[in-house]
């Protein structure tokens, strides 16, 4: 729960660092998206036994959560280009939902 609450107040001072709207709608919506593939993804990094977090940890948690946003990002700008929906109406969306994670866990995947 630490790790999730930790992340998501990285998520949220991201969203607030934005200038642009659509990203910052992106942060705002697409949180638990992001948090579910990074829990599904880096299972190490999630499921450590100790309570507490080392720097070391917070430092690739960040690292990794702050990645893994772009290329979620990059990947629903692309799939949803800015003209169609926003941001809210994608993540709220079943089969938009299923298709982004698709493409996303290709991508993972390749790397």
């Amino acid at each position: 729960m630490r790790i999730f609450q930790y992340l998501d107040q990285i998520f949220e001072n991201s969203r607030k660092a934005e200038t642009e709207t659509r990203r910052k709608n992106f942060y705002q919506h697409g949180r638990l998206f992001i948090l579910d593939i990074l829990s599904r993804r880096y299972k190490s990094l999630i499921n450590k036994p100790e309570v507490n977090l080392s720097q070391d940890d917070i430092t690739e948690l960040s690292r990794t959560g702050i990645e893994l946003a772009e290329v979620i990002y990059t990947l629903a700008e692309s799939q949803f280009p800015g003209d169609e929906k926003g941001y809210l109406a994608i993540f709220r969306s079943l089969t938009d939902i299923k298709s982004l994670m698709s493409v996303v866990m290709q991508e993972l995947a390749g790397k």
